[in-house]
């Protein structure tokens, strides 16, 4: 009997020792791939090699996604599904009026001259930038940072609510390859607000349409030139 104890005590103590290098593991590769990589791409750039940003996050996601689809605990599901669209989707509406309205009075007061100049200025361009801008930055942006993240490291983190302010921070530090504060503090911001509804739904759509909002918002009132190439 206190042979099989032992055992089983010791055949414990390797499951959490093994369980404990899973999550140290899984906590350098998220520093790794969510802070290094940027970290590369931003020396190279100011370097001179510049890495054209839209096509390396094509190529990440399509990484990221390869890997979802393979990882036989990923829920399939979360790519489909349209939960959250009913009373989530309400609130991420209103919360995004009163956000716009106040972007739009502080962009009219700082940056007047550039206060709606996409549309006014390059119609075509600002059109042009709201039907691809959802397709070719946002979706891969879910794609990597909430339905990736949210998955993979969950376990590595433990509590939702770090593993959300990590997912923020996360986010707000890949914009600085933009080379502007402006850039770093909305989308820190922002990567609370999708992180959250990501965590309330499980829905990259219902994520996905906020993130496109705001996005296009940007674009539209006068900010989007903080969201171009610029380092």
């Amino acid at each position: 009997m206190q042979r099989l104890q032992r055992a089983r005590a010791s055949q414990l103590a390797r499951r959490l020792q093994a369980a404990s290098r899973s999550r140290l593991w899984l906590r350098i590769e998220l520093g790794l791939i969510f802070f290094g990589i940027p970290t590369v791409v931003l020396v190279c750039r100011l370097s001179g090699f510049r890495l054209p940003l839209v096509p390396t996050l094509l190529v990440v996601c399509a990484g990221i996604v390869a890997m979802l689809v393979r990882d036989p605990h990923f829920d399939r599901r979360v790519l489909a599904t349209l939960r959250g669209l009913g009373n989530e989707s309400r609130r991420v509406l209103l919360f995004f009026a009163v956000s716009a309205a106040v972007l739009m009075a502080y962009t009219a007061w700082v940056w007047p001259e550039r206060f709606l100049d996409l549309p006014r200025e390059r119609p075509w361009l600002w059109a042009m930038v709201m039907v691809l801008y959802p397709v070719l930055s946002v979706l891969p942006q879910e794609l990597i940072y909430r339905v990736y993240f949210f998955h993979r490291y969950s376990r590595a983190v433990g509590d939702p609510r770090v593993l959300l302010a990590l997912s923020a921070v996360a986010f707000g530090y890949v914009h600085v390859l933009y080379g502007a504060w402006i850039s770093v503090i909305l989308t820190l911001v922002g990567g609370l607000l999708f992180g959250l509804t990501y965590l309330r739904t499980r829905s990259i759509w219902l994520v996905s349409l906020e993130h496109a909002l705001y996005g296009c918002f940007l674009f539209t009132v006068g900010l989007g030139r903080f969201f171009y190439e610029a380092v």
